[in-house]
C-alpha cells in the first residue's frame, strides 16, 4: 500500500511540474523592456550578393534573398539576405558575438543595468548601422575552443529547449556590437547576457508574427 501511494505521489508530482511548464510557456507574454522598433525597409527580393544598407545591426527588415534559412542552431555565419527572409516568415533570430562577452562592466551587471538595452519599444531616431549590417564572412574559428563562448552558446541552447526550435535560428555574428541580439520583423533587443526571461518573452511576443504567413 505504501509503495502504491509513493508511486501515485510521484506521478502526481510529475504531472504538476509538466502542467506548470506548459502554463509558463502558454501564458500571455508580457511587455519586455529594451525592445527597439525600426521602420520597415520593405520586402523586395534581390539577387544574392546585392549590397543593401540596412537601418539596424542585425537587420530586421528590407530587401532580401529569395531563399530563407531553416530553423536550427548554427555554428557558421549566415547571410543577412536569407535571414531577413526568415524574419519575414515569422522567425525569431538569436545572434551572438563571443568577442563581446567582456565588453561590459561586471559592476553594471551586479546593479542589474543593461548598457545595450533601450527602455522603450517606441520607434526612435535611426542612424545607419555601424560597419554595415550586411555580413558575409567573419573570423569565428577561435570561438569553438573558447570555454566562455561555449558556455554562452550552451545557455542559449538550454533556453531554446524550453521554447522549441520552431521558427527559431541561433547564429554567430562577428560584427554584432553586443554579446546577444534578438531580432524579429522590425524588432531588435540587445542583451549583455543570456537573460532567460527576456529571451523567452521576446520569442513569445514575435514568433509567427512576420508579415508573410507560411507553412515554415
Amino acid at each position: 500500500m505504501n509503495h502504491l501511494l509513493k508511486k501515485l505521489s510521484f506521478v502526481l508530482l510529475a504531472v504538476l511540474i509538466t502542467a506548470g511548464g506548459i502554463f509558463a510557456l502558454s501564458r500571455k507574454p508580457k511587455t519586455v523592456e529594451g525592445i527597439e522598433t525600426f521602420s520597415d525597409q520593405g520586402r523586395n527580393h534581390v539577387p544574392d550578393g546585392t549590397v543593401v544598407e540596412y537601418n539596424s545591426n542585425p537587420p530586421t527588415s528590407g530587401p532580401h534573398s529569395a531563399i530563407w534559412e531553416k530553423p536550427g542552431i548554427y555554428n557558421n555565419v549566415l547571410e543577412d539576405g536569407k535571414l531577413i527572409h526568415s524574419l519575414e516568415h515569422g522567425y525569431v533570430i538569436i545572434s551572438y558575438n563571443c568577442d563581446k562577452k567582456q565588453a561590459f562592466s561586471p559592476w553594471l551587471l551586479a546593479l542589474g543595468l543593461n548598457v545595450y538595452a533601450h527602455e522603450t519599444d517606441e520607434p526612435h531616431e535611426e542612424i545607419p548601422a555601424s560597419d554595415s549590417a550586411e555580413i558575409k564572412t567573419g573570423n569565428i574559428s577561435g570561438w569553438k575552443d573558447d570555454p566562455d563562448c561555449q558556455n554562452l552558446v550552451g545557455q542559449i541552447k538550454q533556453i531554446t529547449k524550453k521554447t522549441g526550435i520552431n521558427r527559431l535560428i541561433v547564429v554567430p555574428r562577428p560584427n554584432l556590437d553586443a554579446p546577444i541580439a534578438m531580432t524579429a520583423w522590425t524588432k531588435l533587443m540587445k542583451l549583455n547576457t543570456a537573460e532567460e526571461d527576456k529571451i523567452i518573452e521576446f520569442i513569445k511576443l514575435f514568433r509567427n508574427k512576420g508579415p508573410e504567413k507560411t507553412m515554415e
